[in-house]
């Protein structure tokens, strides 16, 4: 039963709204756009001793908040009447549940948070408890003796999952163990798929103190195939990040969780930071030059959709795709672009003739400049688009200094982007030989340390 309420109420934000916890600033200014041109957003309330608990609507509320507006003027506000308190889980649950079925570890809490109403019981474990209980019933009913209660519980499970897209017997089978991490992990081990001393790493007190379960999920699905020493590397690696807070991004060396081994191969704390700036779990990130897949696992670790592609992929999960024919239509409107390009002559020997790096000089700069504008073209409004670049003195064909982040900038300008920052993300001076040293000693040289990235927006 639903109907409109009168304006004697004052908002909260229930507790029973799982949406509001997929706290997202950037779909909050979207709407406050939205609301400035007229728009009238929902507001889906229920009313709890005079106070209208907002199921459903709740960014939009805030919006309103921060714009000063009363939601009466400016938004569709309806109330429910819900029977119990399950049914206003329920009811939160189907109104997101295209965004929680990519965190699993939520949508299960969910189901969990609904069946310990249903059944009367105040844990998790007396909820895995029963429904354990009514799995090796069906399975084996000839073992068990069917109780009263045992018919009550079916019919709360029934009608629980009566509009899910997963049966309860699947439920059972697959996602119990997400509550359980150890658990989860040991199955890991057992199936061959992680070491004794992965485990044991994954399962560090300090890890479980810094990710919450559904990140240390993550984390155990990139570690498969790496070894102990990689493993217990880049689990450190990502115990030390931090928000960025400035301008000048030092690494000394790629996070071996992310990514292959590939020339050209980048830090995936390059990515983490940029993902953590500029974007929001769910959202869609394109690489259009993906190469050994860092990206894709970065996207994997902080939970966005990726598109990866490469005119070579080097490994399962990316699309052969040349990008100098433009984007595949899939790509649109995505969020972010992370662009990583094959620098003018560096590595043309393992990109082979058919590569970018292998152009002449001009006809690089023209790739680039193609590039931006069907970027431009593909991210959506309020997008954001990535490029990282190194300039380097070019003693062998133009005997001069080739500011490529600076010239291809330009590009991106023009093609209608605003850029927003330049990051220096410098590589570690381990990365020259000796003969490079040498070399530059002799020659009264500077080596190339420089890294750009230079970030846009779409306005």
């Amino acid at each position: 039963m639903q109907g409109m309420v009168d304006q004697m109420h004052r908002f909260e934000i229930s507790e029973f709204n799982i949406n509001y916890g997929f706290k997202n600033r950037e779909h909050l200014e979207l709407l406050k756009k939205q609301i400035l041109a007229g728009a009238k957003l929902d507001i889906v309330c229920y009313e709890d001793n005079g106070v209208l608990k907002i199921i459903d609507g709740g960014h939009a509320y805030v919006a309103l908040q921060e714009l000063g507006i009363d939601p009466f003027e400016s938004a569709m506000v309806t109330v429910m009447k819900f029977e119990t308190d399950a049914d206003k889980i329920a009811y939160s649950r189907h109104r997101n549940i295209n965004r929680l079925q990519r965190t699993p570890v939520t949508y299960t809490r969910s189901i969990f948070q609904e069946l310990k109403l249903r059944f009367g019981v105040g844990t998790d474990e007396e909820v895995k408890r029963i429904l354990r209980r009514l799995y090796n019933i069906n399975q084996q009913p000839e073992r068990y003796n069917q109780t009263e209660e045992d018919k009550r519980n079916v019919t709360f499970i029934d009608q629980v999952f009566e509009t899910e897209t997963i049966d309860w017997i699947s439920f059972v089978r697959n996602n119990l163990a997400y509550l359980d991490f150890p658990l989860w992990l040991a199955e890991m081990v057992d199936r061959g798929e992680l070491s004794a001393a992965q485990g044991s790493i994954l399962n560090q007190k300090k890890l479980i103190e810094v990710l919450d379960e559904e990140m240390r999920r993550r984390v155990a699905e990139l570690v498969k195939g790496k070894s102990v020493e990689d493993t217990k590397n880049g689990v450190e690696e990502l115990l030390r990040f931090e928000p960025p807070l400035y301008n000048v991004w030092n690494f000394t060396g790629c996070n071996p969780l992310f990514g292959t081994e590939y020339p050209g191969r980048i830090p995936g704390q390059i990515v983490q930071r940029v993902l953590y700036l500029y974007t929001e779990e769910g959202d869609l990130v394109v690489d259009p030059m993906a190469g050994g897949g860092t990206t894709k696992d970065v996207c994997h670790l902080m939970n966005r959709v990726c598109l990866a592609y490469d005119i070579n992929p080097q490994r399962g999960g990316i699309i052969k795709h040349d990008v100098r024919n433009g984007f595949p239509e899939e790509a649109r409107d995505c969020d972010l672009v992370f662009l990583d390009p094959p620098y003018w002559r560096l590595e043309k020997e393992f990109y082979g003739d058919g590569s970018v790096s292998a152009l002449s000089y001009e006809d690089w700069l023209g790739f680039m400049k193609k590039l931006a504008i069907s970027t431009a073209k593909t991210v959506r409004k309020g997008g954001h688009v990535a490029l990282l670049l190194t300039p380097f003195y070019d003693e062998k064909v133009t005997g001069r200094f080739l500011d490529l982040p600076f010239i291809c900038s330009d590009y991106f300008l023009e093609a209608g982007l605003t850029q927003i920052q330049r990051v220096s993300v410098p590589m570690p001076s381990e990365i020259k030989s000796v003969q490079d040293v040498e070399y530059a000693k002799k020659n009264r040289l500077l080596l190339d340390l420089n890294r750009d990235l230079i970030t846009f927006r779409r306005n």
